[in-house]
């Protein structure tokens, strides 16, 4: 038999038995870890949103940029479509037959020359001289390929030079050449 002469408080516990002392030690040390990790997160979280909130205010900043140039370039477009409407009231329109002068008056025949080209709205007249009759014939088909009526008013010899004054009128300038020069 064994007897145990020690006081109870300093008696050793059994195996499955535990002081309070450590249970009271271990919960602080639990909880003093649960407090650290809560800190640390919320620190990395305030960080986190610390940085996103300092980038939300330099986009704000490059927004605000952006929309004073929008502002800025909206200005200058008003401007430039005032100005262009005050020049829009300066410019002529151009008649379709002044539009096919240049085609009209552009050809390869070697003996036939344009001296005048007189527009109206509608028709335009030919003045010119030529060596050669033939030339004249092929320049009024060339002509009235392109164009409505293409009708000889006159043609004459020019005294004893070998050369013949003619004129022509083209008239429906506009229908033909126009698809032409689109």
């Amino acid at each position: 038999m064994k007897i145990n002469l020690l006081p109870k408080e300093e008696r050793p516990l059994r195996q499955s038995q535990v002081r309070w002392e450590f249970l009271v030690g271990l919960l602080g040390a639990v909880i003093l870890g649960t407090v650290l990790v809560f800190t640390w997160l919320d620190w990395t979280t305030a960080n986190r949103l610390q940085v996103a909130y300092d980038d939300a205010l330099v986009r704000e900043y490059l927004l605000q940029n952006q929309v004073q140039q929008v502002t800025t370039l909206r200005e200058h477009v008003s401007a430039l479509e005032a100005r262009g409407s005050s020049y829009q009231q300066l410019i002529v329109d151009i008649p379709e037959s002044l539009r096919a002068l240049p085609l009209v008056v552009s050809h390869s025949l070697p003996d036939l020359w344009i001296e005048t080209a007189r527009w109206d709205s509608d028709s335009i007249h030919l003045a010119g001289y030529t060596r050669d009759r033939l030339a004249l014939t092929n320049y009024i088909n060339i002509l009235s390929e392109s164009h409505e009526e293409v009708t000889l008013v006159s043609s004459e010899p020019a005294g004893r030079t070998g050369f013949f004054v003619f004129e022509i009128r083209i008239e429906g300038v506009g229908a033909r050449v126009a698809a032409q020069l689109r």
